[in-house]
């Protein structure tokens, strides 16, 4: 290999193991509360509102994305998604957050900071002040209906 002999020591920079995760996050772009998001695929659709029915589909890791050595934790595989009215605390804060911000058809890797994830608790395979990896597609945005006077009254007294 003539590498080494033109590069001397770059070569070996060039060769070493690729950087942990936490490195691997340059591509990402900061979104709101210290969420970080990619976008795999550009959605064409609505962006939900807050309370408005969605479906999504998921893959949850810890400690990065499967090429980064994450390990998985959970999925809607197998299901024909998860359908919750985003924006009113039916998910995490840090999915919320997300997806008022995506479009139908979307897809995103969204890095969650345990403060808008599960914090301090503690779950099975999960240990309490866990990063989150998710791979969420945002497949559905339905209909908006109109919000009843103590729904509205609700999401005032809990902004996100």
């Amino acid at each position: 290999l003539v590498l080494p002999f033109i590069l001397g020591p770059v070569a070996d920079v060039l060769a070493a193991e690729p950087p942990p995760a936490a490195v691997r996050t340059v591509r990402y772009k900061s979104g709101p509360r210290g969420l970080k998001y990619d976008i795999v695929k550009q959605g064409t659709g609505p962006t939900p509102q807050r309370a408005q029915q969605v479906r999504v589909l998921f893959s949850l890791y810890t400690d990065g994305f499967p090429e980064d050595g994450g390990k998985f934790l959970d999925s809607s595989e197998g299901l024909a998604g998860l359908e919750f009215n985003v924006g009113v605390n039916q998910v995490l804060k840090g999915l919320d957050l997300e997806l008022l911000e995506m479009k139908e058809g979307e897809t995103r890797r969204i890095i969650i900071p345990p403060e808008l994830g599960y914090g301090t608790d503690t779950l099975e395979n999960l240990p309490p002040n866990s990063t989150l990896y998710y791979e969420v597609n945002l497949c559905e945005v339905h209909p908006m209906f109109p919000l009843e006077e103590d729904q509205i009254n609700w999401m005032e007294r809990h902004p996100l």
